[in-house]
């Protein structure tokens, strides 16, 4: 059971939060969020608003202002918001900006808000609910310390996740299963620790045709990123409790598609392990195998590349997927390209990847198409094995792009997006419906992505 912050149902009542689409507060109302309070006849409240153009960005300053008004029950009329996708958005940025990740906080907060919505059909408002769920779900995941949710602990809790989710099925390969299936990618990061490493299965096959091909999205799920050998330096270490963001999206995207019962085939693959420093901690010039390329270790932080590589080419072989997906906190260098709110996209469909890039603009969470040349490929070239993780330690070109033509090297000739959300997964601050640190990105795009699929 999810317990969100908010309960949300459909009634009209007062005191009501009116959404002013109209100069009552200046020709520029559009630009600023402002309100007026009007006491209507028989003690009826009206709290008049300021339309904003950002649907999602009104709703969080309008959680605001039932907050600060310490309101404990509230209706909002949203007629005004005219497009069904505006609605849903306005919904899940309600609950979302209520979010508070306070496990570990003695003093909690207890006070809850009830909120009634005017404006919107019952199966918009379930689904909004169900897609913030899922949201929840991969906050709280990521935002989890890793002395907490290390891999087996993260598998472990996804297991009670899913206990009353239908049409779930889950899978887990531990060490000796990764031995025997040669995943020496996922192990020679994840051995450097005590907690030992796991390949975390999902798998869902509610389409029509159950033989169809699955879609197969794939989560990096790094518990803990201390860097490895090549340690990380203090400044950039503290919020890699959140490196396993990836994996995190992945598992609430399942919850959601699930609850919705999409008529689809997915399978979600997870690497979970720890890169730290120890005895069997992988070094800088050793040498893998990743299903039949043999990788030079160049640089040890950069292992997400590595996990995802071996989950890739393992799916691939187990679930022959007509469209893969991945999604990581992968490159520091795509914050620096795209800052905190877009993420990078690459891929090999132009089809798939305008519509991704379409649906990110509707759902607030944007992508960016990356280009992916052949002239940097020089840049994962080897002179003692077929590819390196990197060309140089020192490196620091093209640090994104490098990342994903590492990762084109394993998907054979399937579709393929690859996401790289270092930024938006991991937020500086609070602001507005974002939370600080583990945010859910991916989750809410890729739902909409594969609802469009069905």
């Amino acid at each position: 059971m999810v317990n969100l912050r908010l309960e949300i149902a459909i009634e009209k009542e007062y005191p009501l939060v009116e959404i002013i689409k109209d100069e009552r507060f200046g020709k520029d109302f559009s630009k600023e969020f402002r309100f007026k309070i009007v006491e209507e006849e028989k003690g009826k409240q009206i709290i008049y608003v300021s339309f904003l153009k950002n649907e999602m960005i009104l709703a969080s300053k309008i959680y605001e202002l039932i907050n600060n008004l310490n309101l404990e029950k509230v209706c909002i009329n949203i007629e005004n918001l005219n497009e069904n996708l505006k609605k849903e958005n306005f919904i899940e940025s309600l609950y979302l900006s209520a979010y508070e990740f306070d496990k570990y906080k003695s003093k909690k907060k207890e006070k809850k808000i009830y909120i009634k919505i005017f404006g919107i059909d019952k199966t918009s408002l379930t689904k909004s609910k169900i897609i913030s769920q899922a949201v929840y779900i991969a906050r709280d995941l990521g935002n989890e310390p890793s002395n907490k949710l290390y891999p087996q602990a993260f598998v472990e809790k996804v297991y009670e996740i899913f206990e009353e989710v239908p049409n779930v099925y889950i899978d887990v390969l531990n060490e000796k299963d990764l031995e025997r299936e040669k995943l020496e990618g996922i192990l020679a990061i994840g051995n450097s620790s005590k907690n030992k490493p796991r390949l975390l299965i999902l798998k869902y096959f509610q389409a029509e045709d159950k033989n169809k091909k699955p879609i197969m999205l794939v989560g990096k799920g790094l518990c803990f990123d201390a860097g490895g050998i090549n340690v990380k330096p203090a400044e950039y270490m503290y919020e890699m409790f959140a490196d396993k963001s990836g994996a995190a999206a992945i598992v609430g995207i399942f919850y959601a598609i699930s609850k919705l019962n999409l008529p689809l085939n997915v399978v979600g693959l997870i690497p979970l392990a720890e890169n730290i420093i120890s005895e069997n901690a992988i070094k800088q010039s050793d040498i893998i195998k990743i299903g039949d390329k043999y990788v030079e270790i160049v640089h040890t932080d950069a292992e997400g590349r590595i996990v995802l590589a071996d989950a890739i080419q393992y799916g691939i072989k187990k679930f022959d997927p007509e469209l893969i997906i991945d999604v990581a906190t992968l490159t520091g260098a795509q914050i620096v390209a795209l800052g905190y709110k877009i993420a990078a996209m690459y891929s090999n469909d132009n089809q798939l990847s305008k519509k991704l890039f379409e649906i990110g603009k509707k759902k607030r969470e944007y992508v960016w198409r990356m280009p992916l040349p052949s002239f940097y490929r020089e840049l994962i070239k080897s002179e003692r094995a077929d590819l390196a993780n990197v060309r140089s330690p020192t490196s620091r070109e093209a640090g994104s792009i490098v990342g994903a033509l590492f990762i084109r090297e394993f998907v054979k000739n399937k579709k393929w997006i690859h996401l790289d959300i270092a930024g938006p997964a991991i937020y500086p601050r609070k602001e507005n419906w974002i939370n600080k640190y583990a945010t859910g990105f991916g989750v809410r795009l890729l739902i909409e992505f594969l609802h469009s699929l069905k």
